[in-house]
Parts: structure tokens; sequence; C-alpha cells
């Protein structure tokens, strides 16, 4: 993983309402625990979103430092506003980075596979895998190449290749990728429900009787010909 600074100041201010006078002055509420006692903190809003336009995102390792002191550590969540989506709170999770870690990292599925050229659909099952590693190995993301997949074909955990300083921690069998078809248009599912299943009768219709076996029906009136009108 990237390494990055970020600076930080200790909050002393606690509550809803403080935490929303820091908002209007762009300054957004954050903790970071781990090692030792919980500390509050804030940071300057623009500093953070300079943060997130690298490309690693919030997968990144952090320098955090405040006027006192100097820690290393990972963003373990964000919390944003749901009508606005800016950010509103973040936790820090404070990292040995002589110990192993583990940690979610996003699935990045890459190539074009055969199956899509041939009109299948690209279905991902698992967006995330959980994995451990030394903070320095940890990577951002894990990339799984599925451009060979056909039809019908699927990946699993198990098929993931990673380097030998990380572990996944997933079921071998959890399914991350499959190739499917197009569902059926509507028309075609409505013909199957028409179709009786085997042995079912057809429902009985008020009205005249039908003649049963060995009876004869009464004769339809063939029609004229044109030359007989």
């Amino acid at each position: 993983m990237k390494k990055l600074e970020l600076n930080l100041e200790k909050r002393k201010e606690k509550g809803k309402n403080a935490s929303r006078r820091m908002r209007k002055k762009e300054v957004i509420p954050a903790v970071i625990y781990g090692r030792g006692d919980n500390e509050s903190l804030k940071v300057n809003y623009s500093d953070f979103d300079k943060l997130l336009e690298n490309p690693d995102g919030v997968n990144v390792l952090l320098d955090l430092k405040t006027e006192d002191w100097k820690k290393e550590a990972i963003i373990k969540k964000i919390q944003r506003d749901p009508v606005y989506d800016n950010v509103i709170h973040i936790d820090f999770l404070e990292i040995d980075m002589d110990k192993p870690l583990k940690i979610s990292v996003p699935v990045e599925l890459i190539g074009l596979a055969e199956g899509v050229k041939e009109g299948g659909i690209l279905a991902q099952q698992l967006d995330e895998l959980l994995i451990e590693s030394l903070p320095k190995n940890l990577p951002p993301r894990i990339e799984v190449d599925v451009s060979e997949l056909d039809i019908g074909d699927s990946i699993v955990v198990g098929d993931i290749e990673v380097s030998d300083d990380v572990e996944i921690l997933e079921e071998e069998d959890q399914l991350v990728a499959n190739i499917v078809l197009p569902t059926e248009e509507e028309e075609e599912e409505e013909e199957e429900e028409l179709v009786l299943e085997e042995g079912e009768e057809l429902p009985e219709v008020e009205g005249e009787e039908l003649p049963e076996e060995g009876e004869e029906g009464e004769e339809v009136p063939e029609e004229e010909s044109e030359e007989e009108k």
C-alpha cells in the first residue's frame, strides 16, 4: 500500500453540536484507536479531500501527525451525509508495522471476458476480500483477470493468485465472478407458463358437453363453393 501523510489537530469539543460547528468551518471530526486510548481529532476538509483523490482512494497507509505525536494508521471507516454524500466523520486505526493486519480490500475485475464478446453478462459476486499481511505488503486492491471466461465459466476465491506475503482468509469455494446468459424475454417466459405440466387435466368449461369417445357428433355442414353460390 502507498504511504501518505495527513496533518490533524487534537479535538476537545465533543457532541453533535460541536461536530456541526466544525463542519460549518469545513473541519471533519475524527477519532483514532487501536493502540492505547481512543483520541478525538479533527482534520481540514480540503486536506482529506486531496488524500481521497489519489488513485488508491482510502486504501493507503497513513502517517498521521499532530503537534504532539506521529502515528501510523489506516482509514477504518468513513461516515458520509446520507443526502449530500460529504464526509462527516472518520475513524482511523493505529497499526504496528511489524504485526500482520487483517483488512478487507476491493476486488477489481480486469480484462474483457470471451463470454461477454459472445453476448453473455459478467456478474461480480464478491466485491471485497478479507486478507492478512504485514502493513507494508498490503495491496490496495486484488485484481482478477476474467478475459478467459466463457459463458457458464466462473472464478472462485481459490483461483485467485496473490503474492506469498498475502494470505486470503475467505473460503476457497466462494464465488467471485461468473458469465451468465441474458435473461429470457418476457414473452418466452409467458409461453413456458402456458405449457401444461405432464398429467395435468384441462379445466372443465361450462356449456355443451363434448361428445365422448365412440359417440358421433353433429355433422358440420359443408360450406358452399363459389360456383354453387
